[in-house]
């Protein structure tokens, strides 16, 4: 029998845990996201997953500077995504301390990335972030881009090109029903 797995999200814009309905991300809900990891500690999750949903890059080091600070207080493996766009920023949050760094947007424009990452750091550590929302035609399709741009692909057709270029996760989000 499969384990249940309990895998909290928290959803950063400008270091602070925001809610998200339907991947807009407006209401700050706390200040100090690393408050929350007291939280999950007591609750015995199995993953935390922070995702940088800032709308540019502007205050990233205010990202980066929870990443250091989440990984020194949890005790569970720390999957990091948003604004990973190079091998580089793949080893930089690796090195904030990161166990799985999530990709989207820049995976799935340049797809050789994923099979740079995962030929540099293993394929455990490579995580992709698939986006979807059903069309008009009824079929869900893949959007990047923060859930702002179509791309036409099928999530499943993409789900396998990516593993087959090293992704060793999928992480599945549907923009209907944030």
């Amino acid at each position: 029998m499969l384990k249940t797995r309990l895998i909290p999200v928290l959803i950063l814009r400008d270091a602070m845990v925001v809610q998200s309905v339907q991947f807009k991300h407006t209401n700050v809900i706390h200040w100090k996201p690393l408050t929350a990891v007291d939280f999950f500690n007591q609750w015995a999750v199995d993953e935390i997953v922070i995702l940088d949903v800032t709308r540019n890059k502007k205050n990233r080091q205010k990202f980066l500077d929870v990443v250091l600070g989440l990984s020194n207080k949890c005790f569970v493996p720390l999957s990091v995504g948003g604004w990973v766009d190079s091998l580089e920023e793949v080893l930089k949050l690796l090195r904030l301390g990161a166990d799985k760094i999530v990709m989207n947007t820049a995976s799935f424009r340049r797809p050789e990335l994923i099979s740079e990452c995962a030929a540099t750091v293993g394929n455990q550590c490579i995580v992709i972030s698939i986006d979807v929302k059903l069309n008009s035609n009824g079929d869900y399709e893949v959007y990047i881009d923060r859930g702002r741009e179509p791309t036409g692909k099928n999530p499943f057709d993409w789900a396998s090109e990516a593993q087959e270029m090293g992704a060793g996760e999928v992480f599945l989000n549907c923009i209907d029903r944030d």
